[in-house]
Formats: C-alpha cells, sequence, structure tokens
C-alpha cells in the first residue's frame, strides 16, 4: 500500500477511535453501565480521561473541535444539584440529558429508540461560562455533552449538589469595564468587588489585539498556549494516534496580548498602545484558583489626522504633489520686504488658504495657472500657505522670494500648444502658442519618451527643476498689437521615429515660470532625403 494511503488509513482509524470513545456513555452494557454508577460519587476528578462527572469539586476537559464528547453523573435520590460549564480557548455548545431508566445494551434501531426518550434539560452555545440549576433534580441518569466550536479547547465543568454556595467570586451588579483611550495610553477602571465578597480579592486584566476573553482560562490559553490532552493508557497503539490529533492553541506574540495582575487596585493605565488598532480589555477578579470575568470592552484608537507639511524658506522653488489639507509653512526671523508667493497647480484643482500666525491673511483662493500674493512688508512669523479641496492627484510649484520689482505675469487666454503636424518630419517639429503685448520670456523644452511613458510628475516639474539637457532654448516675445497673436518656433535635430514631449514655460522677471499644456508628438520614421 502507498505510504500517502497508509497515513490517511491511520487517520480516519483514529478519528473513529476517537468518536467511538467519545460515545461510550451511550452504548456502554447494563452491567458495565451499574458499575459505573456505583463508582460515579468516587470518581477521580483529576483523570482527563474519564468521562464520568463528579459532585463537589471542578473538573478540567480536553475538547477536539467539532467532536462532541459525553460525560455522565446520577442521581439516586431527589437532590438539587447545579452544573456549571467554562470555556476556555473556544466558544462551546452544551446541552444536558436526563433519562430516567438504566442504561442498557442496545445497538443501531434500538439505541435510536432509547436515545429519543432522552429529555432536554437545558442548552447554551457561547464563549461565557454558563450554570444550570434544577431545584428539583430526580434519580436517574443524566447526560452533559460538549462541542468545541473553533478550536480545540479545555473546558471546566463544576458539579454542586445539595448546596446553594457561591463556589466563584462574585462582581458587582454593574461590572462593565470602563476605557478611555487617547494616543498612546488607555485608561482602565472597574468597580470594586471586594465589598461583595466580604473579603480580599486581586485583580487580573489582559489587553489584546484578537478578541475579548470571557474566561480567564481562555485569556490563560492565548498567553501560554494549551497543552495536548492525557490519553488513558490502555496498551493500545492507537491511543497515540488519537493524542496526535490534538491541536491545542498556541501561545500569541506578546505584542498581541498584554496581561498584569495588579493586586486589589481598580485602575490601570496601559501604554504603548497604536493609532488605527484596536484593543480588547478585560479584567477577572481572581480568589486563589477561582476567576470571574467582567464584562469586558473594546476601544479603537484613532488614526492620526495629521496635516502633511512642507517647509521652505525665502528664494527657494518647490514642486510639491499635495495631499488632503496639505500645507507649507514659512518661517521668517526679521522683515522682509516685498516678499511674494507665487502657486503654479498642475494636474487637478486645488485652492489656497493664506494665514500669518495662525490668522488668516487671504481667503480661500482658487488656483488656476498662476497665483501670486506680495506682502510689502512681511513682518516675523510663520506664513502657512494650506492647500483644500480634492488635490490628491494635484502638484504645485509654489516659488518664495523677496524684494520683488517686476510686474505680475501677462497670462495668455489659452494655455495650449499647438503642432503643425504637416510640417513634422523624421528630425523637425513645429510648435505655435499664444504670447500677449507684454514683453516676456519663453522656453522651451523637450523630453524623449521611452515607450510613450510620462509621470505625472515629471510632467509637473518646473522649468528651473528639469535637466538642462531637456531645455531648448528661450526666447523673448511680445505681441505687436494689444491683442494676444501666436508665435512659430522650429525644432530640429530630432530621432527619427522617436515620441517626444514638448513644453513651453512663460516667466516675467523674477517670477515663477508658468507652464503651458504639454503636447506629445512623434517623428516620422522615413523620410526623402
Amino acid at each position: 500500500m502507498p505510504m500517502s494511503n497508509s497515513s490517511e488509513l491511520v487517520v480516519k482509524v483514529g478519528e473513529s477511535l476517537l468518536l467511538l470513545l467519545l460515545l461510550m456513555p451511550l452504548l456502554v452494557p447494563q452491567h458495565l453501565a451499574q458499575q459505573l454508577l456505583a463508582r460515579s460519587d468516587k470518581c477521580d476528578t483529576i483523570n482527563q480521561a474519564s468521562h464520568v462527572l463528579c459532585f463537589g469539586g471542578e473538573t478540567e476537559r480536553y475538547l477536539y473541535k467539532g467532536a462532541s464528547q459525553n460525560f455522565t453523573f446520577t442521581l439516586k435520590s431527589r437532590s438539587t444539584f447545579s452544573i456549571t460549564v467554562t470555556p476556555c480557548a473556544s466558544a462551546i455548545t452544551w446541552y444536558l440529558l436526563f433519562r430516567k431508566d438504566k442504561p442498557g445494551y442496545a445497538w443501531s434501531v434500538e439505541q435510536q429508540e432509547r436515545l429519543q426518550k432522552l429529555e432536554e434539560l437545558t442548552r447554551y452555545t457561547g464563549e461565557s461560562r454558563h450554570a444550570y440549576l434544577h431545584k428539583d433534580g430526580l434519580p436517574g441518569v443524566y447526560i452533559l455533552t460538549v462541542t468545541s466550536i473553533e478550536s480545540d479547547s479545555y473546558v471546566q465543568i463544576l458539579m454542586l449538589k445539595n448546596t446553594m454556595t457561591t463556589f466563584y467570586p462574585l462582581v458587582p451588579t454593574d461590572n462593565k469595564v470602563s476605557v478611555v483611550g487617547n494616543k498612546t495610553t488607555l485608561q482602565i477602571d472597574w468597580p470594586d468587588a471586594a465589598s461583595i465578597n466580604h473579603e480580599t480579592v486581586k485583580y487580573c486584566l489582559t489587553v489584546s489585539r484578537i478578541k475579548n476573553f470571557h474566561t480567564y482560562c481562555g485569556a490563560l490559553a492565548y498567553l501560554k498556549g494549551d497543552k495536548k490532552p492525557n490519553v488513558a493508557q490502555f496498551g493500545f497503539q492507537f491511543e497515540n494516534s488519537i493524542k496526535k490529533l490534538a491541536q491545542p492553541v498556541k501561545r500569541v506574540p506578546s505584542r498581541m496580548l498584554f496581561h498584569q495582575c495588579v493586586s486589589e487596585k481598580t485602575q490601570f493605565t496601559h501604554t504603548g498602545v497604536k493609532r488605527g488598532k484596536t484593543y480588547f480589555v478585560d479584567v477577572f477578579v481572581v480568589n486563589g484558583e477561582r476567576t470571574t470575568a467582567y464584562n469586558g470592552t473594546w476601544v479603537k484608537i484613532k488614526r492620526s489626522k495629521r496635516q502633511p507639511r512642507a517647509r521652505m524658506q525665502v528664494g527657494e522653488r518647490k514642486t510639491i504633489r499635495l495631499r488632503h489639507r496639505h500645507a507649507v509653512e514659512l518661517k521668517l526671523n526679521t522683515t522682509v520686504s516685498k516678499l511674494a508667493f507665487e502657486m503654479v497647480p498642475c494636474n487637478g484643482k486645488a485652492s489656497v488658504l493664506l494665514s500669518y500666525n495662525g490668522r488668516t491673511i487671504q481667503r480661500k483662493t482658487p488656483l488656476k495657472h498662476w497665483y501670486r500674493r506680495l506682502i510689502p512688508v512681511a513682518r516675523p512669523g510663520t506664513y502657512l500657505m494650506t492647500f483644500l479641496g480634492q488635490t490628491n492627484r494635484t502638484f504645485v510649484t509654489v516659488s518664495i522670494t523677496s524684494n520683488v520689482t517686476q510686474s505680475k505675469i501677462a497670462q495668455p487666454k489659452e494655455y495650449k500648444i499647438k503642432v503643425y503636424n504637416s510640417l513634422v518630419t523624421c528630425s523637425n517639429v513645429t510648435l505655435s502658442w499664444e504670447i500677449t503685448s507684454v514683453n516676456q520670456k519663453y522656453c522651451i523644452y523637450k523630453r524623449k519618451l521611452n515607450r510613450g511613458r510620462d509621470s505625472r510628475r515629471r510632467r509637473c516639474l518646473c522649468a528651473e527643476k528639469r535637466p538642462a539637457t531637456d531645455r531648448i532654448d528661450c526666447i523673448n516675445a511680445r505681441a505687436k498689437t494689444a491683442e494676444p497673436s501666436n508665435t512659430v518656433y522650429n525644432i530640429t535635430d530630432l530621432s527619427p521615429n522617436t515620441q517626444y514631449r514638448f513644453d513651453v514655460y512663460v516667466s516675467r522677471g523674477q517670477s515663477a515660470s508658468v507652464p503651458y499644456r504639454s503636447v506629445k508628438v512623434k517623428t516620422k520614421a522615413h523620410c526623402k532625403a
């Protein structure tokens, strides 16, 4: 037989044997059942392999994910009893069945008929501790069926008879945990449980990034990791296979789960929290090995809404990709005369708000092609240019200059570059653009495109930041009349069958360079000699 088939067979056999062992309390012969009932009051509370539950103490059992396990106990006379089930690493489903008659030996159809005679007393599904109290329990056999839902898990079962005493520590009626979170800390508070327990108790708490823990054993399972169960050793070879089927939860990294016991304090400050993270907070009252959980809570630390800010100096020019409420800051230590803020947007719409020491000196102003704000006498302080609106894909070139002597740029009506397609050759391209009646400088740039690719940032670079190899020429020009006219420029020495991007920038004196809309042209592959 192939090795893979052999291993699959072992697993299937192990699973079948595991299921048989879990169902054994329902299938035992009558004479064995009578022996089991006779030993029910003297059972072993430590043996995890036992399916017999004992009154008078808390026992711990291991559950396999998705595999229901049956536990039995008997009452020989009418009694008051309670059963409390505490899940640990996983949520569980459990229910309690009652059968008046003694169990006998039966299979298949007879077994199904006998199961139909079972009376369901209670059922619960969840992650919290849950108790069932029966004030008039009839003699007979009781079967507790427990199933772990999410993972393998230990479960604690407490059986008490003819007593109304409280086994676990009490928590106040208002047992809600209060958490206040800020940038770096969590302030945790909870009601005191000492007075209601009439004795000194201590508290332990967890701060988790995984989930809320409704039981203390559940928190410890993730904190330390569960151990594999102790399988009863009868000398069978399949016992080791059953143990290998166990997949207990593993410990989580310390950064995901914080645990600390704080003695008798009812408040705690947890540090080291991070923005944008969710934290689950639980508090447990501890009295020896007995614990009870408070009603835990969670809090999400909001992400910081930091305002992106660029710092510039007088005489500096910078192209910036804007984010939401992006700002440019200038700090002056001395008085500056004729301070000019110039902004040239590219690829998108934006508005600017100018303030001085927190006071608005220029209301929200839309940016089109070019905008300048001139301050005749700029006093020492902080000047802030805040860009508003949908600016995620917008670039803007910001220039800050002083002692401005020239007038502002005379803007054309259209920032459009025209290409004379009939004049495009293997090495020449002829361009035309609009000029005004004011004498201004026009600089022509080219950029060879690799496979037609062209980044937005490169297209939006100001003229001064572009490589010197991109510049073709700079000319001074003006229209001969008051009306705008076009100027023509012929570009030579280009490569055949190549795509280029051409840009024209207009400036005046010390002003920023304002770009026309770029054009892309591909030269011809073949030309006549």
